[in-house]
């Protein structure tokens, strides 16, 4: 019979880094860069340690087969605000019957304890099957593009109209890249000055850059940043995943894209796209679509995002809600 147990703890997903870094459950939390060590530590500076880790995970005679980030802030449980989701290794059916029902057990028994007023979740079989009449379920829309292809043929996916804007700051723009190897305070300091100069303040803590610098400094990221004339004027930041990247921040002189009608984004964008090609990752993740967004800039940035984008999946998130007597 199969021995199955759990354990939560605020370092669960360290200790399954550490000790299980092979395993299959592993490989699919580091597919992406949101569950890396510095990209938590990024969400706990930026939400100001407003959240706490009640994270889980199973095993199944002593290896590490579910994992579910939880935390824990206002009585509610997330991943910083957003759905979590669960991460499965290797299962037989019957296997996930038994791991599934421990785990919903499990969630019955700290919603009770803990109070818990909801539960924000991406879509899960199980999990829908047994929270069912409390669920109400959101649909999101994000975008990506596959890297699997040849260089060229990633050009002639672009919207139409973008090649010539492509051309034009792929001749006239003069590129600095900014990684692990070749890391620079100086000019990681100028993005962050750019970007606050841009945005017209600084949007958030002195921490949270310095977590970001720390991400090039270990592989996870990598800047990009473009000059005309010897002025920055555009500059983007990527964060890396085992085998997926995500364009996490783009800041463009909208000066100049105004009132020189320059088209500063969209080389950047590309060749940030081809440098995740060459380092082998496997998707390039643009974020979600946002066309019934009230913000009108939202809609440009998606707008501007989707003729990059080849592929767009529909998510169902699960919102899942307790009253306690």
């Amino acid at each position: 019979m199969d021995n199955i147990n759990i354990e939560s703890s605020v370092n669960i997903l360290e200790v399954i880094r550490t000790k299980y870094s092979t395993s299959l459950l592993y490989k699919k939390i580091s597919s992406g860069y949101e569950y890396s060590a510095n990209s938590i530590v990024y969400n706990v500076a930026y939400h100001e340690n407003d959240y706490q880790d009640n994270s889980l995970c199973i095993f199944l005679n002593k290896q590490p087969v579910l994992f579910l980030p939880l935390y824990f802030h206002q009585h509610k449980f997330s991943y910083f605000g957003c759905a979590t989701q669960v991460f499965e290794g290797e299962l037989s059916n019957p296997q996930r019957l038994s791991v599934y029902k421990k785990l919903n057990e499990h969630l019955k028994k700290i919603i009770k304890t803990q109070k818990i007023s909801e539960l924000l979740i991406t879509h899960n079989e199980f999990i829908l099957n047994d929270f069912y009449h409390q669920c109400e379920i959101n649909t999101q829309v994000k975008m990506f593009l596959p890297l699997d292809v040849e260089s060229p043929l990633l050009k002639q996916t672009l919207r139409k109209s973008y090649k010539s804007l492509v051309n034009w700051g792929e001749k006239n723009l003069t590129q600095r890249c900014i990684d692990k190897n070749n890391y620079s305070d100086v000019y990681a300091l100028q993005f962050k000055e750019f970007h606050k100069e841009v945005a017209g303040k600084q949007t958030r803590s002195n921490s949270t850059w310095q977590i970001q610098f720390e991400m090039i400094k270990a592989g996870e990221a990598f800047l990009h940043l473009y000059f005309l004339a010897d002025k920055l004027v555009a500059g983007n930041l990527t964060l890396l995943g085992n085998n997926t990247a995500f364009y996490a921040v783009g800041v463009y002189d909208r000066k100049l894209m105004q009132s020189k009608k320059l088209p500063l984004s969209h080389w950047p964008l590309l060749n940030a796209i081809y440098t995740c090609q060459k380092l082998g990752m496997n998707r390039f993740e643009l974020g979600g679509f946002d066309s019934d967004n009230e913000d009108s800039k939202l809609q440009q940035i998606s707008d501007f995002k989707k003729g990059f984008s080849t592929n767009m999946n529909i998510i169902n998130n699960l919102t899942i809600s307790f009253t306690h007597g």
